[in-house]
């Protein structure tokens, strides 16, 4: 199957949210660990589906940044994805304070369980809005590189970076100033999103 014929569907957040809430209470009530454990893989075959949905949606859209269609889907995920990292928050709680740990721990691996206790340290649902803005400016940033359309030696080049890699030490500098031009013209309509970088 080619990549172009990979279906895109954009992921229901709200059903999301119940599997997860459904997740972290199967977790909690479960009788003994092979309930924790189908708990558990429910979630992560839900999971699994979005973090799909995403990356074609991202692939796509870093192949045509001015294709409508994804650059709004692009939106949706700078804005969900941090709400989707939180619902994670509840099911990761779960799993790491179940009484079945041990067993869970055999079973799906020790190192879940480390990456699961390193995330239930670093995230807060404080940080949601300062995520969706980064991932925002990161899309923005994106669209202007992808934008770039450079003139040198009388051809259009979509970035330099590979010619003044592989230029004589003379072409180099030329390739530079050419970047720096690009950059310069950029730079006035652009101020914000650099000042929020």
């Amino acid at each position: 199957m080619k990549f172009s014929e990979v279906t895109y569907t954009r992921p229901d957040m709200d059903k999301l949210r119940e599997q997860a809430k459904a997740a972290a209470q199967a977790l909690r009530s479960a009788a003994d660990a092979d309930e924790a454990a189908r708990a558990y893989t429910e979630w992560d075959e839900a999971a699994s589906g979005y973090s799909t949905q995403m990356n074609i949606c991202y692939i796509r859209h870093s192949i045509n940044t001015e294709d409508e269609y994804y650059s709004a889907e692009e939106d949706f995920f700078d804005e969900n994805s941090p709400l989707f990292t939180e619902m994670n928050e509840d099911i990761s709680r779960a799993l790491a304070e179940s009484p079945y740990r041990a067993e869970l721990e055999k079973r799906f691996s020790r190192v879940l369980f480390t990456n699961n206790d390193i995330f239930l340290k670093s995230f807060s649902p404080v940080a949601v809005p300062y995520m969706q803005k980064d991932n925002k400016l990161v899309t923005e940033y994106e669209k202007l590189i992808a934008s770039a359309q450079i003139d040198f030696d009388g051809e259009l080049h979509i970035g330099l970076f590979h010619e003044a890699q592989a230029a004589e030490h003379f072409l180099i500098r030329e390739c530079l100033d050419a970047v720096a031009v690009f950059a310069l013209v950029l730079s006035g309509p652009h101020t914000d999103l650099v000042a929020g970088l």
